[in-house]
């Protein structure tokens, strides 16, 4: 985290100073995508998996068509399975609901590149970096022992894990400062670029230049 914004300051510091001496083509975009998915399962509907990103990014442009960029992100995973197990039949032990919850937060840090000339009103992105993932789950079960019912939960401690950071994005310039967006983002543990295509995430969301 401590990283994150020695990074970001020295872009916007940068940026301040690249205005001055680069005129037009030094210029800052900020951008901001939600998702929302939620997907109900079960012989009586009555489990459910629902999963919410927010995420953000800053990007200053130091060439046309390249950028410094950092991103953060918010990852939150529900899983509700609300199918009874039974877990010991002599003592009529079973587990009525669990509940896993997840909570993800990344950090990046890289490089943005227009792949379109500036005149095109339609334009991809592509932006590869470093990033910082943050991991927590929360377990909750509810559990009823013979009758008697109780929630017994378990929270692991956070988990830090060096990453890349992956997104393709399509632009579509609405007017001159302001851009609908479209992107396919992943995140994957360093290294191990072949689960890439494990973890993607689509993305709607906006842009805006000063």
């Amino acid at each position: 985290m401590e990283k994150y914004l020695i990074i970001l300051f020295l872009i916007i510091s940068f940026g301040a100073n690249a205005k001055k001496s680069r005129g037009r083509w030094s210029f800052f975009e900020v951008g901001g995508s939600f998702s929302y998915h939620r997907q109900v399962y079960g012989e009586k509907r009555d489990s459910k998996s629902i999963s919410r990103t927010y995420s953000g990014s800053l990007a200053m442009y130091i060439l046309r068509y390249s950028a410094l960029e950092v991103n953060y992100s918010h990852n939150e995973d529900n899983i509700i399975d609300s199918r009874p197990t039974v877990i010991d039949e002599t003592n009529n032990i079973s587990i009525i609901q669990t509940h896993q919850r997840v909570y993800t937060q990344v950090y990046g840090a890289g490089l943005r590149q227009r792949l379109a000339p500036l005149s095109w009103r339609i334009a991809p992105y592509l932006s590869l970096g470093y990033a910082k993932q943050v991991e927590k789950t929360i377990l909750s079960y509810t559990v009823d022992f013979d009758g008697t019912t109780k929630v017994l939960k378990y929270v692991s401690p956070p988990r830090q894990i060096d990453s890349v950071f992956g997104t393709f994005t399509l632009a579509v310039e609405i007017t001159q400062f302001f851009k609908l967006t479209g992107s396919v983002a992943t995140v994957f543990k360093a290294f191990e670029s072949n689960r890439a295509k494990d973890n993607l995430k689509y993305l709607p969301g906006l842009r805006w230049i000063f």
